[in-house]
């Protein structure tokens, strides 16, 4: 069964179809206009909106693939879905960019990113016959195609580097991470934070991953009290904070353990040294 999906999944869902019916009727109209005035600057914004076209496509499977639940395959969830389809996105911007011009929800982060450059692009296919007609050099709308090719390359570049970290791992930012380990160290039964990792799951879901030391004197169930209290006070704090592991150790008791280990190994004390 499906994650269902909260309001703002719909109101992305939403904006992605919106923009898939008016990018489809645009390239129509653009493709259209191009072969009746001879303008390769109008049949590269054509080539522009049906790359914008198939994104849109592209996104809608993020949003459904990526509100799958949790299984035994991926105990984390599927929310990293809308990374990889944003990334496949932001090479179909690349690839069909490329050849023709010879927020934090990655989906309407696109979105946002490719109608800005269709009005940019479009306004430079303008420009472009306007300069064409005006001189009577067709070599002015030649630029305009590869000025929206390189616009176009440069756009799915930052889509696609955006994509990959996120992909690969990026951390909580910064503000989450400190409150987090202030939290963390204004705790008195915590003796010391030894490490703390965080990586952003999804939207709206982060993993954080703590070693703590603990004071020493604390027996088992006090220790239990204390983690379930901070794993709250963590999800409190940060609200999409909904994985989270503590690694908790006792100071005290590891450093006598460790003295202990040292001297139940050391020769003299296992007779490994010397007679028989």
């Amino acid at each position: 069964m499906n994650r269902k999906p909260n309001k703002s999944d719909h109101r992305t869902r939403l904006t992605v179809l919106v923009a898939l019916g008016a990018n489809l009727l645009i390239a129509v109209a653009k493709a259209v206009g191009g072969l009746l005035a001879g303008s390769p600057a109008l049949l590269s914004e054509a080539a522009h909106s049906v790359a914008d076209s198939m994104n849109e496509v592209f996104l809608l499977a993020a949003l459904r693939r990526s509100r799958r639940p949790a299984d035994h395959r991926h105990p984390f969830g599927y929310g990293k879905e809308r990374f990889s389809w944003s990334l496949l996105a932001a090479v179909g911007i690349f690839v069909m960019g490329g050849g023709a011009g010879g927020m934090r929800d990655p989906a309407l982060r696109t979105v946002v990113a490719e109608d800005g450059t269709a009005v940019i692009g479009v306004l430079l296919a303008i420009t472009g016959m306007v300069l064409h007609m005006v001189t009577g050099q067709v070599v002015w709308e030649a630029c305009a195609s590869l000025a929206i090719g390189a616009l176009l390359v440069g756009v799915a570049f930052w889509l696609g580097r955006d994509a990959r970290d996120q992909l690969i791992g990026r951390a909580a930012d910064e503000e989450a991470s400190r409150r987090i380990r202030a939290l963390l160290e204004a705790q008195p039964e915590i003796d010391s934070v030894e490490a703390l990792l965080t990586m952003q799951l999804g939207l709206g879901s982060t993993l954080v991953a703590a070693r703590i030391d603990l004071v020493p004197g604390l027996d088992s169930e006090e220790v239990e009290e204390v983690a379930v209290r901070i794993e709250h006070s963590v999800a409190h704090t940060v609200p999409e904070a909904d994985q989270i592991f503590l690694d908790v150790t006792d100071a005290g008791a590891a450093q006598a353990t460790g003295r202990g280990n040292v001297a139940a190994e050391s020769p003299a004390a296992t007779g490994e040294r010397g007679g028989a």
